[in-house]
């Protein structure tokens, strides 16, 4: 299932980090009531924000 961005909030991290500033777009992954993750560009390399589990 594909959801509209403004259909998606992405909150503090497993770590309780706050959620990176993106310079760009990012991809949601997420696995019905189980972890998901923010996949994004840094502006050297793609990175992985893991939020839940």
């Amino acid at each position: 299932m594909i959801s509209h961005a403004s259909d998606v909030h992405v909150g503090r991290g497993a770590d309780g980090k706050a959620p990176p500033k993106l310079r760009g777009d990012g991809l949601m992954v997420i696995k019905t009531e189980s972890a998901s993750a923010l996949i994004y560009w840094n502006g050297k390399r793609y990175a992985w924000y893991q939020q839940g589990d």
